[in-house]
């Protein structure tokens, strides 16, 4: 027999049981309970990460330095506590419970119970058996329900918008390293995820920040330039290209990862619904459907702070086959000092979009 059951949001297993002789129901039923308590402290360590309760008890083999900013929904972590933590079986006075390491999990292999991206682990109990799928979700933000603007604010107001309340939008946190990397294949790494490669009025509706948070049907758009103000005029980037007497000051990465940031660990802040990097570091890619060739979010560490790049909505030209120069079109706001365009460090996101 078996059961599906949940642990918690992505995690899911299969018991079973072979023995049916009837004076072993009850101590295989209480196995199969021990295997459920111990799934859900498994899910917690993957959800919570260093949050969790297990991690406290396993802190000292498993420092929070060695597993970068990301220790939710992270394998390596995940096995490392595991290893050292109460639920161990090689561990003294803990019980026989048997437990498997974390391996990535792929939908082909598992079937279409699993999840796309994710780890499965074993745990069994003398002859119950469980089998854990754990999807990795901790990187997706969910693009709330409300009209929206896009492209660059000297666009008229009233054209540039679009709405999702029909729709659930899920969107990568953080930027995939693309180098190298054309267009079609990192089409097809998001596909490979259930996913499709983000697309440029949506990196805009994450990036802007609504002018009233709790009106999501807003009758006009402001259009920031920046991520992080309103006021573009009383920022650093406009003052870097209007003041002669402007000093670049360290504090200005934890806003924006320019040229002058570079080695400095990108420690920049979110955009207002928690999209990392919508300007500044990687060069990144998008996929545009009012404007097929117009492909590319320039604000980069290819560019100084005072680079007209660094503004919401800007987009330049590939055609995300190779890497030549002719096949980038940057206007003339600048291109980025490169001879050999090969060494782009690049970047893109995945989406998920579900029709109601």
């Amino acid at each position: 027999m078996s059961l599906l059951v949940g642990a918690g949001i992505g995690v899911f297993g299969y018991l079973g049981y072979q023995k049916s002789i009837t004076d072993q129901f009850v101590q295989e039923g209480e196995d199969q309970l021990k295997l459920l308590e111990a799934s859900s402290k498994v899910w917690s360590v993957w959800r919570k990460g260093i949050y969790s309760e297990l991690y406290k008890e396993a802190s000292k083999e498993c420092p929070v330095e060695e597993y970068g900013e990301n220790t939710k929904c992270n394998q390596k972590l995940l096995n490392c506590v595991l290893k050292n933590s109460s639920i161990s079986p090689s561990l003294k006075g803990v019980g026989k419970i048997k437990l498997g390491k974390a391996e990535t999990v792929s939908r082909e292999v598992h079937g279409r119970m699993a999840p796309l991206d994710g780890v499965r682990l074993n745990i069994s109990l003398r002859d119950s058996k469980l089998s854990i799928l754990l999807e990795n979700s901790c990187d997706k933000i969910f693009l709330p329900k409300r009209i929206y603007g896009f492209g660059p604010d000297k666009n008229p107001k009233s054209e540039f918008r679009f709405d999702n309340f029909e729709r659930l939008i899920f969107i990568d946190k953080n930027l995939s390293s693309a180098k190298g990397k054309t267009i079609a294949q990192m089409k097809r790494v998001c596909a490979s995820r259930g996913m499709q490669l983000l697309e440029s009025h949506i990196l805009d509706a994450a990036a802007f920040h609504p002018v009233d948070i709790r009106n999501n049907r807003p009758q006009e758009f402001l259009r920031p330039k920046l991520p992080w103000s309103r006021n573009y005029k009383s920022e650093f980037p406009y003052k870097a290209q209007t003041d002669k007497k402007f000093k670049f000051e360290s504090k200005y990465c934890d806003y924006l990862y320019s040229k002058e940031c570079i080695g400095k660990k990108d420690t920049s802040l979110p955009s207002w619904m928690g999209l990392k990097n919508p300007l500044g570091g990687k060069m990144e890619v998008v996929r545009n459907i009012k404007f097929e060739d117009q492909v590319l979010v320039p604000s980069s560490i290819y560019f100084s702070v005072e680079s007209l790049w660094h503004q919401l909505g800007l987009r330049a030209m590939w055609n995300g086959k190779s890497f030549d120069k002719r096949d980038f079109v940057f206007s003339k706001l600048g291109a980025p000092a490169l001879d050999d365009y090969s060494n782009l460090e690049l970047g893109f996101r995945c989406m998920q979009e579900v029709w109601k």
